[in-house]
């Protein structure tokens, strides 16, 4: 854009040297350019807001113009049918949280870009409106989610944002210190450190908690052998702040909803490792998870349902996963299920003009497909759409359009490794996890935290390739049976 407003500026002020009035070739470009420039910048204008509504990352309320319910109530007149994504997701959540009074401790999960914090806000406000206090705090302020986390890292992390959230919804002044001072205070008194931790502030502990230093790993260390002290100071403080919030809000019962711990994924290398982590958290530690006089719901990431049973019967109610809308038939074969295509239009049409942007809704649908039903990986093409049609063209195009396909299906390919293959051709042949192998779950895991594998609901759950890489997963599977099956040259 800088190097068309150079050329369009150098034109203009050589016409205005050479004082002419008549059309030249100088002049002409001068005012093609200008006027190229005036339609960029009007294009630009107009897609703008189209592009921000279409931001996979933000989490919406339900009065947002933007919320669409994709859940089903029970009975006759369900305002969605229940094989889009099954029934209400948070109403399990909700009923256990009002069936225990003395406190919860429950688990929620979604792949990122499903809707699962806007259900998680949706839960707040349907909690609130029932009477209780809730906090809500987001994991990745405290922590590096690319990198694995101790049970001493969580339990530090929880009262932090558990005091920091009750600030916001009683005031400042609400107890005599945070947490923060109150845990510089237990490191000074309950476990021997070094000189240089006896300098540390607030802000330090902050952010060698969150940069996961060097430092830090050290107090990690001799922490450990103070588990069961640190986990009695947390309860002590999360149990001082709750009467507080008790007494200010005369609210009986105090929640609260911890986000975004479903994002510990871990960069490649070191996926295995915090994948460990956080099944050793929801396993081995499930009861120091619990904090006391109230309830809590963490979002754990949807690898976790792999181990389902194993983690489910710690907590209050089975672990509940959000699935991708169910935009395709159940089996191998690609059949579209128009209920489905028509709720992902109906999520497009309250971010853009649906007729201005495609013209042809044919090419709305392919795209559509093409997602899966994953909420986040549309808004990923709605967005490269936008951005290329600032210098193409309104309506897109279809070669547009498969473009953009075509550019995500190269990644997903690229994403597969040869041994996944087999597993993922499996699981598209199948549609079940069921002839997963003990060994490949760590893999299984990866494709499942990177949407290659995707869940639906459909009155049980089932799992599906994603359509981006389904075609490729079989012919590879196929070629890779008939090279095995070839003799071998001696």
């Amino acid at each position: 854009m800088e190097e068309v407003r150079g050329e369009a500026h150098d034109a203009g002020k050589l016409g205005r040297m050479e004082g002419s009035d008549v059309t030249t070739p100088d002049n002409a470009s001068s005012g093609a350019l200008a006027n190229r420039k005036r339609r960029d910048m009007e294009r630009v204008d107009e897609i703008r807001p189209w592009l921000e509504a279409c931001s996979p990352d933000e989490p919406i309320e339900q009065s947002d113009s933007r919320y669409v319910r994709l859940w089903s109530d029970s009975g006759p007149d369900a305002a969605r049918p229940t094989g889009l994504r099954g029934r209400d997701p948070i109403a399990p959540l909700l009923d256990a949280i009002e069936l225990r009074r003395a406190g919860s401790c429950q688990l929620f999960s979604g792949y990122l870009g499903t809707g699962k914090s806007t259900e998680l806000k949706r839960l707040k406000w349907e909690l609130e409106q029932r009477g209780s206090a809730v906090l809500y705090a987001d994991a990745q302020r405290y922590h590096d989610l690319a990198h694995p986390i101790t049970i001493q890292e969580l339990l530090i992390v929880l009262a932090g944002a558990f005091g920091d959230a009750a600030k916001g919804l009683v005031g400042a002044d609400f107890v005599r210190e945070d947490y923060w001072t109150r845990f510089l205070a237990f490191l000074k008194t309950e476990v021997v450190v070094e000189s240089a931790v006896l300098k540390l502030g607030i802000a330090d502990v902050k952010m060698i908690l969150k940069k996961g230093m060097p430092l830090w790993e050290k107090i990690a260390d001799l922490l450990g052998n103070s588990l069961a002290n640190l986990s009695k100071d947390v309860n002590a403080y999360v149990r001082e702040v709750v009467e507080v919030i008790r007494r200010r809000t005369q609210c009986k019962r105090v929640v609260f909803l911890f986000d975004s711990l479903e994002r510990l994924r871990g960069l490649e290398e070191g996926f295995h490792a915090t994948m460990e982590s956080i099944e050793r958290l929801l396993t081995q530690h499930a009861d120091f998870l619990r904090l006391p006089g109230c309830h809590v719901v963490y979002t754990v990431p949807p690898y976790v349902l792999l181990r389902g049973p194993e983690i489910g019967s710690r907590y209050d109610g089975r672990l509940r996963v959000l699935p991708a809308i169910k935009v395709l038939e159940r089996g191998p074969e690609i059949r579209p299920f128009p209920p489905g295509i028509a709720a992902m239009a109906d999520i497009v049409s309250r971010r853009l003009p649906i007729e201005r942007v495609f013209g042809d809704h044919q090419l709305l649908e392919e795209l559509i497909i093409a997602s899966g039903g994953h909420v986040r990986t549309l808004m990923s093409f709605l967005r490269d759409l936008l951005t290329n049609a600032v210098r193409g063209t309104l309506p897109v195009t279809r070669g547009d359009v498969d473009e953009v396909i075509n550019s995500f299906a190269e990644e997903a390919r690229n994403a597969v490794r040869p041994e996944g293959v087999l597993l993922l051709d499996t699981i598209r042949r199948t549609t079940t996890l069921d002839a997963v192998k003990e060994a490949d779950l760590g893999l299984l895991a990866r494709y499942i935290d990177s949407y290659l594998v995707l869940c639906y609901q459909n009155g049980e759950g089932w799992f599906e390739v994603h359509p981006l890489i389904r075609d490729h997963i079989a012919k590879r599977a196929a070629q890779m049976a008939e090279e095995a099956a070839a003799p071998k040259q001696k």
